[in-house]
């Protein structure tokens, strides 16, 4: 595999989207990851009991979110190649804010294979943000109310549903 150092706009359209789409659990606002950093008034960093520290992606934590994807990419590729890539990232608007979920799982797939070559990307944060943010792109594209939470002995698919309701609408059932 090889690695290349991604642009900022890779990271502002990962970071934008995070922020916009819907999350992946009805009770969870914003997305939150788990990290080892310690708690500074910046980073969005704070202390979750058991949970240890974690970090949330909010309207003031953009470029810190931004900075660890960078910072992760560049582990994969100064790794992979001896150099020293890493940039100072600071989190702007997209030139386009018009990408869709399927896009935008496209650019993190790019993401994810640029920088899944670093030595601790299966327990990085940047692995976490990637992980909940395609859940979150994949309900928006199949819906979040496209099936059953919880399937008992009765409970029908929707199209079996859909065709018991249009029998007993012609008078069939």
């Amino acid at each position: 595999m090889s690695a290349i150092m991604l642009g900022p706009e890779h990271f502002n359209v990962l970071i934008w989207a995070a922020i916009h789409a819907a999350p992946a659990v009805p009770s969870e606002r914003n997305l939150v990851t788990n990290t080892s950093a310690e708690s500074t008034p910046y980073n969005g960093v704070r202390s979750w009991g058991h949970m240890g520290n974690v970090r949330e992606l909010t309207a003031g934590t953009e470029t810190v979110y931004g900075q660890m994807l960078v910072d992760a990419n560049a582990a994969a590729v100064n790794g992979k190649y001896g150099e020293d890539n890493a940039y100072v990232y600071a989190y702007s608007r997209p030139k386009s804010t018009e990408w869709t979920p399927r896009e935008v799982l496209s650019a993190l797939d790019g993401f994810e294979y640029q920088a899944c070559e670093a030595e601790d990307w299966a327990s990085s944060e940047a692995k976490q943000f990637c992980d909940i943010l395609r859940r979150r792109l994949e309900r928006r594209i199949i819906g979040n109310d496209d099936g059953p939470w919880i399937i008992g002995a009765d409970t029908l698919p929707a199209l079996v549903e859909e065709r018991r309701a249009n029998m007993r609408r012609r008078g069939i059932a």
